[in-house]
């Protein structure tokens, strides 16, 4: 979560620039940013921009990372003038045909085999065993 959602300033688009940070950095690392199994530590992590950077991230895979931390949604990577253009410029990516992707040129280097709809084989027994939403509350 953003750190304007955690404090309940409201929201936008901004958010999911936040969000794609966290899906690269957990892609990457493994583990989500700002992890603590504390939920108080956690959004207190969040809030302060507590975060570790792993040494074996290369400096642009950082750079991006911390360009979509960034706690003013206005200053965030994405938001702005520019906004997505911005991200696919961005020196982590320079590896990227864009065009051969929206041209659907690129293959996917893994192509799940389900069984159905519902198959949930590649994903870990820790999420699919989670009780159901309504018994958080």
């Amino acid at each position: 979560m953003a750190p304007e959602v955690i404090s309940g300033k409201g929201h936008g688009k901004a958010v999911d620039w936040w969000s794609l940070g966290a899906i690269i950095y957990e892609m990457l690392t493994g583990i989500p940013p700002f992890y603590s199994k504390d939920r108080e530590k956690l959004f207190n992590n969040i809030k302060q921009g507590i975060i570790k950077y792993p040494v074996y991230l290369s400096k642009d895979a950082i750079s991006i990372l911390q360009s979509f931390f960034v706690a003013d949604p206005d200053k965030r990577l994405g938001s702005g003038e520019g906004g997505v253009e911005k991200i696919k410029q961005h020196p982590f990516f320079k590896n990227i045909d864009w065009e051969a992707i929206y041209n659907k040129k690129i293959k996917p280097p893994f192509i799940p085999r389900i069984s159905s709809d519902s198959d949930t084989k590649y994903i870990d027994s820790e999420f699919t065993n989670l009780p159901p939403v309504d018994s958080f509350n």
